[in-house]
């Protein structure tokens, strides 16, 4: 039997509103992407990380420079459950965008979170392109 050949990719996702851009690290081993985080002098994730589903983390190449935010998603197929992975990941990242940003999360009639809304629709839609043209699903 033919072994399946794993997918690996770095994907980019840029917001041109609020000029966000979103980096997903998908099918990554924990090795992997340690090895990539190195290039940003980030010691990468420990060996007790290896089994999670997810996670979102900001990185700095430097103290002045543009927040480089992530997702890593060792996932290997496009299912319902990697999706709601994506979701939980998307909200740990929006919310740190928001707060680098000084954008207001308040769920009181005064404040509008139409931002947060919008951030996280689009990020998860563009997201979700992507990752089904690569595991082909329509």
């Amino acid at each position: 039997m033919k072994k399946k050949k794993r997918i690996k990719k770095l994907i980019h996702i840029k917001d041109k509103v609020f000029k966000i851009c979103l980096n997903v690290f998908i099918g990554y081993n924990l090795d992997e992407l340690n090895k990539e985080l190195k290039k940003f002098g980030f010691n990468g994730f420990g060996k007790e990380d290896k089994d999670n589903l997810g996670s979102s983390f900001t990185l700095y190449k430097d103290d002045n420079s543009t927040p480089y935010y992530s997702i890593w998603l060792p996932i290997d197929r496009w299912t319902l459950i990697t999706q709601s992975v994506l979701a939980h990941e998307l909200i740990h990242f929006l919310l740190s965008v928001t707060n680098n940003k000084g954008i207001k999360v308040i769920n009181k009639p005064k404040y509008d979170n139409e931002t947060l809304a919008y951030l996280y629709e689009f990020f998860f839609y563009e997201a979700s392109c992507k990752l089904n043209d690569l595991f082909k699903n329509k």
